[in-house]
């Protein structure tokens, strides 16, 4: 059995995508919940190069996101875990077009609407 860890913010959805997908393909896995206010775990564990979440520990390694924009922690677990499932090589333009999107406009959507909510005044309703 392998020791596979996502270190993520507890509050924070960035390390759903992740733990769904090992979650889908019944890999079994540890949470190790970093605070937003200390991540001095995950600057040791990359070796100063990543404070992002999630980071993904297994057979050894530690996968980050080696920018803003990479998707290096996802395809790792597709190369891994999902024998290529999550990302077949067919579709790959495609694919990096809707996930640029998915990360863009979709993913910002939630925060923008709570920020016009407030700004009218009106924080009794929650998004």
């Amino acid at each position: 059995m392998r020791n596979v860890t996502v270190y993520q913010f507890e509050h924070r959805p960035y390390g759903l995508p992740i733990t769904r997908a090992l979650e889908a393909l019944g890999v079994a896995f540890a949470t190790q919940n970093v605070s937003n206010a200390d991540r001095s775990e995950i600057i040791r564990l990359t070796a100063g190069k990543c404070y992002q979440m999630p980071v993904l520990g297994h057979d050894g390694a530690i996968i980050f996101e080696s920018s803003p924009t990479s998707t290096d922690v996802a395809r790792d677990v597709n190369a891994v875990f999902s024998n290529g499932r999550l990302f077949p090589a067919g579709p790959e333009g495609r694919q990096r077009i809707v996930i640029a999107q998915i990360e863009n406009e979709v993913e910002g959507v939630g925060g923008a609407t709570r920020g016009a909510i407030r700004s009218r005044g009106n924080t009794a309703r929650a998004l």
